[in-house]
């Protein structure tokens, strides 16, 4: 059986913003997650240790600050608790924090404190080679961002541009909630198409594809398809996604979570 729905960035554009644009308009606030320096932490802890732990080790003053780009950093970044609890790591790192949806944006720089340690931006991140130039990064963060890409095409695209943004010896570091055979979607209401990993959602009478959720081997094919090494890709059996954002429970039928870290051999 087939299914028509749509399935492009541009579709849940202007639903993130009107959406979100209502809970910053009713005073919810975003918190960055706390800095840990846990390297086994779930949701990028151990990916933000791995970043704070090179950049700390480098004591030549003279070296210049590490660029890293922050792909759907939402309205706070991952790096802001870090910045806050150890700001002599602020002079090593630039973030470039992006994400298309512009009220998150707005509230970022809104409530940016750190001066230009984070710079947010609105940016397309299935079009970052437009907008980017070669090389010019020398970590990529992927903020959950993946599992929104529910088209193929555009999903292909991002990954592939990786390589055109990252320095020699860059890297990526990713997360993404995939699949398993307990993964039920019937609580949130959602509709999941096993073969293509896409979750389904109604939206003004028509369905929408809100997330990509792929099985563990379509993560790592994916990730291939980049053209870099893949360093590390794990799936974290006792880790879970969850993507209904009415929910704070975390179940046994929700995502597992992928984590993985590829570098660009030049």
């Amino acid at each position: 059986m087939s299914y028509e729905f749509k399935n492009d960035a541009s579709v849940l554009r202007p639903i993130y913003e009107k959406s979100f644009g209502k809970m910053l308009d009713t005073g919810f606030r975003f918190h960055s997650p706390l800095f840990e320096n846990d390297p086994n932490g779930a949701h990028h802890q151990w990916s933000l240790n791995s970043i704070f732990q090179k950049v700390k080790k480098n004591e030549d003053i003279n070296a210049p600050a590490k660029k890293i780009l922050e792909v759907g950093s939402g309205p706070i970044s991952f790096f802001e608790s870090m910045f806050q609890q150890f700001p002599e790591i602020r002079k090593k790192m630039h973030v470039t924090a992006i994400d298309y949806v512009a009220p998150m944006i707005k509230f970022a720089q809104d409530h940016n404190n750190l001066d230009d340690s984070i710079q947010y931006m609105e940016a397309d991140a299935t079009k970052l080679i437009e907008r980017f130039s070669p090389s010019k990064f020398d970590t990529i963060l992927d903020a959950h961002l993946i599992h929104c890409l529910t088209n193929e095409t555009e999903r292909q695209n991002y990954v592939k541009s990786w390589k055109s943004l990252l320095s020699d010896g860059g890297e990526v570091y990713i997360e993404c909630g995939c699949s398993h055979a307990r993964f039920d979607t019937t609580r949130d209401d959602y509709f999941f198409l096993k073969d293509d990993g896409i979750l389904l959602q109604q939206m003004s009478g028509h369905p929408v594809a809100v997330r990509w959720v792929p099985t563990f081997v379509q993560f790592q094919k994916l990730l291939l398809e980049s053209g870099l090494s893949l360093l590390e890709c794990e799936l974290k059996k006792d880790w879970r996604l969850v993507l209904d954002h009415k929910r704070d429970d975390i179940l046994d039928m929700d995502p597992m979570v992928a984590r993985a870290r590829l570098e660009n051999k030049k």
